[in-house]
């Protein structure tokens, strides 16, 4: 007989059980065994009810709650009401009421929305719909104080108490008070948290003994780590309703899904990650993954519960993309050579991963930049050469003197010799890099500022630099994704004057394959390793 503990984790006695119901126990997501009290607990989710029911147990109501919920979804189909009317204020675009309906009727949905295409509106009205009143929105840093401008943009007035607990509340146990104080008050209650401060262990502890009608996992591949605490938190604490928000469900791999759809579901992907890698990867000699395998069976599992849509659907002003090429000096160019020929000797050795191709390629990038990191004395070596600085003065003179412009780098030394160029030609420059954040509180573009100095990998997330129509790469990370993201801080709705590009590319080099990889979306690590084996001069 299985019952409802307090903390709404189910409790399955030990004694009568079946084999066949044993072995399906032991498979339930989060279960545990008591050896005192012979007994097996777990948490209850909607496929998790569907494997019970199938396996002959009796569900209790609560349960049966979201056994029925499943199967009316597998059985539904898309039926946004007209434009969701007097849900919001704002009037959703084309393909929202669709977003919409899917959260309203998936248990556990997947949101794989492209950068501009409304995230957050789907999913205030995805909360509304379902009437939720006790919601929790996990979110990175920068994004916490973006979400009450959202609502306030999106719900009705009064319609729902956001509390974003940023850093104005100091310590995590305020954050718990003022968390705590909001929920007593009654009400539809949203709660805004930083995913670094949730798995804290005051935080932590109190979230998990809320019975949440909604939790909310914003950019939710920050979450694809099997093991990071963030991650654990996320699938632990108890919720009625999961949503899953991002726009790059896999940064790196197929393998960054498990801990995604462990936090909606899982009882989807299973619950070991162990046999999930098994099932959908090959291990070469050195542990390292070197082949996916099964991925069309992987894609049917998890399109069950994911609603895609590209920012192909947005109608934006034309961008254009322009590469602003520069040489090497010889003394640089050999640098460059002997490490790109040592790199050369190990794939012709054929001890390769995408991985130590890319930590080597690190090399190689930072040289186009005009130093290097020693690895045998732990320093950096400055070449005294700095012909990508000429280029981003190349790229600013074309930038007309009245409108703004960002300079997106991957690495704090090029941020403070670009910020320094740039105060130097009279710009008031703001920065997004090496922890400082002077953005306006809403992550939107100060207009005190002429232009920003954004780190590519912070610079995505939840910040709006749509008052910049220019922007300047003047050295990216190696994920495809935050140079996607980063465009569309500047290029998405609310963006009304063409958008200009520039890319600091020197010839001959590495910065070449960077960017044919991602103006056409290919694999990058791939191209890189093609390029080397090819014997091109990069």
């Amino acid at each position: 007989m299985l019952t409802i503990k307090e903390n709404g984790r189910l409790v399955c006695p030990e004694a009568g059980l079946t084999s066949r119901q044993y072995a399906v126990i032991q498979g339930m997501p989060r279960q545990c065994y008591s050896e005192k009290q012979k007994h097996f607990t777990f948490i209850q989710t909607p496929l998790a009810a569907q494997q019970l029911v199938d396996a002959g147990f009796a569900l209790p109501n609560e349960t049966k709650i979201l056994y029925d919920k499943w199967a009316r979804f597998k059985t539904s189909v898309a039926r946004p009401r007209p434009s969701y009317a007097g849900l919001l204020k704002t009037t959703p675009w084309k393909h929202q009421p669709l977003a919409i309906d899917f959260i309203e009727r998936c248990p556990s949905p997947y949101m794989d929305m492209g950068m501009g295409t409304g995230k957050s509106l789907c999913t205030i009205g995805g909360i509304a719909a379902n009437g939720h009143k006790k919601t929790l929105i996990l979110a990175p840093k920068a994004v916490v104080n973006v979400w009450p401008r959202e609502f306030r943009m999106h719900a009705h007035d009064d319609q729902f108490e956001v509390v974003a607990l940023g850093d104005q509340y100091g310590s995590v146990a305020k954050k718990v008070a003022a968390a705590r104080a909001s929920l007593s008050r009654g009400g539809n209650v949203v709660i805004v948290i930083n995913y670094e401060s949730a798995h804290r262990e005051v935080f932590a502890d109190w979230a998990e003994t809320v019975r949440w009608d909604c939790v909310v996992g914003d950019e939710l591949h920050r979450c694809k780590s099997p093991t990071g605490s963030a991650a654990k938190f996320a699938r632990n604490v108890p919720k009625g309703q999961g949503i899953g928000l991002s726009g790059t469900m896999m940064p790196h791999s197929p393998m960054d899904l498990w801990s995604q759809f462990g936090f909606l579901e899982p009882a989807l992907l299973g619950t070991s990650y162990m046999l999930f890698e098994k099932r959908y990867a090959i291990k070469g000699m050195y542990k390292e993954i070197v082949k996916f395998v099964n991925l069309e069976e992987l894609h049917e599992r998890i399109k069950q519960l994911t609603f895609s849509v590209s920012s192909d659907v947005l109608d934006l002003p034309p961008a254009t993309h322009q590469q602003f090429r520069f040489r090497f000096s010889d003394k640089v160019m050999k640098a460059y050579r002997d490490v790109r020929k040592e790199l050369f000797a190990r794939i012709q050795d054929g001890v390769v991963t995408a991985d130590n191709v890319l930590v080597r390629g690190l090399r190689l990038q930072q040289l186009t930049s005009g130093f290097y990191f020693d690895d045998n004395t732990r320093t950096e070596v400055d070449l005294d050469h700095q012909p990508k600085l000429e280029a981003l003065a190349d790229w600013v003179d074309s930038v007309p003197r009245s409108e703004r412009f960002v300079v997106f780098t991957r690495f704090t030394r090029d941020a403070n010799g670009v910020a320094e160029q740039l105060r130097k030609q009279g710009f008031k420059v703001g920065q997004l890099y090496d922890g400082i954040n002077q953005l306006t509180q809403d992550a939107t573009f100060d207009l005190q500022f002429d232009c920003y100095v954004v780190n590519i990998a912070s610079g995505g997330v939840g910040v709006d630099l749509t008052a910049a129509n220019h922007a300047f790469y003047y050295s990216v990370s190696w994920n495809a994704g935050d140079y996607e993201q980063s465009l569309r801080r500047i290029l998405r709705p609310g963006q009304k004057r063409n958008v200009h590009f520039g890319h600091a590319v020197c010839e001959g080099t590495i910065d070449e394959e960077i960017y044919e990889a991602f103006l056409e979306r290919r694999d990058l690590a791939d191209e890189v390793i093609r390029g080397i084996r090819n014997g091109g001069g990069k």
